[in-house]
């Protein structure tokens, strides 16, 4: 039973941080200049001359609320989820304990094998 927790949470990890990289239309804003200081203005705390910067523009956040499973593992043939990296396009490199094996897990939900390490002697 052990093995079917584990391999339902990595499963929905992989869903949860791939909402969660989804990509968001935000935009940094640039450098605020700093004008000089006007001849003979005293020092400040905040000195009048130097202009404020508008918020940038947060992204919204992930909506986690409802999150999704990714992808179903078949514990019989070996997919036991161990370790997860996710990439900057929410895929996610999975790698299977009893398999020996590394697989992309796109956000959809296809699978494709990456390498599978040889049996030990």
């Amino acid at each position: 039973m052990r093995l079917f927790r584990s391999a339902l949470t990595a499963g929905l990890l992989v869903a949860a941080t791939a909402t969660a990289l989804a990509p968001t239309a935000a935009s940094a804003a640039g450098p605020v200049p700093i004008a000089p200081a006007p001849a003979g203005a005293a020092a400040s705390p905040t000195p009048a001359h130097i202009p404020t910067a508008a918020p940038a523009s947060t992204p919204s956040a992930p909506n986690l609320t409802t999150p999704r499973i990714a992808d179903h593992f078949d514990l019989a043939t070996g997919q036991t989820p161990e370790n997860i990296a996710l990439t900057p396009k929410g895929d996610a490199y999975v790698t299977f304990a009893a398999a020996r094996q590394l697989a992309e897990i796109t956000r959809t939900g296809a699978v494709r094998v990456l390498a599978t390490l040889p049996a030990p002697p």
